[in-house]
């Protein structure tokens, strides 16, 4: 069983299966901002990696998530 969850009031997303495959895709409906993530379970921080195609899920994964200007 692959299981994701996301960090509530900084970003939204859905959890996708496609082809197989099981990826999360990040969204906020704020224009001009950044969306910085990390799946290792530290906080996230405006030097975090910043979001820009779905996240490949291969294994029980936490990802936070917040938004940056």
């Amino acid at each position: 069983m692959i299981f994701s969850s996301i960090s509530k009031n900084v970003a939204e997303g859905d959890l996708m299966k496609e082809n197989g495959l099981v990826s999360y895709q990040l969204k906020t409906p704020l224009a001009g901002i950044e969306i910085r993530y990390t799946t290792d379970g530290m906080p996230v921080l405006m030097d975090s990696k910043l979001y820009t195609e779905r996240i490949l899920i291969t294994a029980n994964t936490t990802i936070h998530a917040g938004i940056f200007n």
